[in-house]
């Protein structure tokens, strides 16, 4: 990914010193209030100062459309090192409702740019999601978020809107892939690991859990995984006993 808008080609891709980046989402909110009748959510969005500079966001941008970067204006404000700025729905990227943009609980992404109109047009931040929960069942509001912050990796959390994201949720790992057998008639897999202490249901409400990419495999909705245990999903129909005898000679694994 380059640095630039439309790339650098033919010469050395400039290295930026890190600045704002996205931190945390809160894509799922149940929201009703007399003086907002129009909305129906109140979604939020936080950015983190991530350089060691005061950042003033004089042509920097929010949206959720890559075709349509300037859909939110970030002029007027400011970050300081370290810190955070959180924008929510109701006030700040859907207000009014006609402009800007909303988050989509089932899955999104979200943009943020610098955009000075000449050579220095960045995309500086990309992050793109599923569904996403609204809280637990003990009433923990649920966001999505760099753990630590301005890690790389997004994980489920319970929302912590303006300050230091919290430790993530404990959950489902993908704890193994076989995606490039060294010998012909070996099988791709992709390994399943509980490592939490209960049973966790591969569904929710926005249905049952599935696999996508390159990868495309739904789970059935009354499946679960107990605490500990793994599950591996292959390319193949496990009933077929020739194929599975051969998988399990391939891995030596007691499945």
């Amino acid at each position: 990914m380059s640095a630039r808008l439309h790339g650098s080609p033919g010469r050395a891709d400039e290295m930026i010193a890190p600045s704002v980046m996205v931190n945390e989402i809160k894509a799922h909110t149940d929201y009703q209030n007399p003086s907002y009748p129009e909305y129906d959510s109140n979604d939020w969005i936080e950015l983190v100062n991530a350089g060691e500079v005061t950042q003033t966001l004089q042509d920097w941008y929010l949206s959720d459309d890559p075709e349509r970067l300037t859909k939110y204006s970030l002029a007027g404000r400011q970050i300081e090192p370290g810190s955070y700025l959180v924008l929510d729905e109701v006030h700040d990227f859907h207000n009014p409702i006609t402009n800007g943009f909303g988050l989509n609980k089932a899955g999104e992404q979200v943009i943020l740019s610098y955009l000075p109109g000449d050579a220095r047009d960045r995309i500086v931040d990309y992050v793109r999601f599923e569904g996403q929960e609204n809280a637990t069942a003990e009433g923990v509001a649920i966001s999505i978020g760099r753990y630590p912050d301005r890690a790389e990796w997004w994980l489920s959390m319970p929302a912590s809107a303006g300050s230091a994201n919290v430790e993530p949720f404990e959950d489902i790992l993908i704890s193994e892939v076989m995606y490039h057998p060294d010998e012909t008639g070996e099988y791709e897999y992709i390994q399943l690991y509980n490592p939490t202490g209960r049973e966790i249901d591969f569904s929710g409400e926005g249905g049952a859990w599935q696999l996508d990419g390159d990868v495309e495999f739904a789970f059935p909705s009354d499946f679960s995984l107990a605490a500990g245990k793994k599950v591996i999903v292959v390319g193949f129909d496990p009933s077929q006993s020739v194929e599975l005898a051969q998988f399990i000679a391939n891995y030596q694994r007691g499945f």
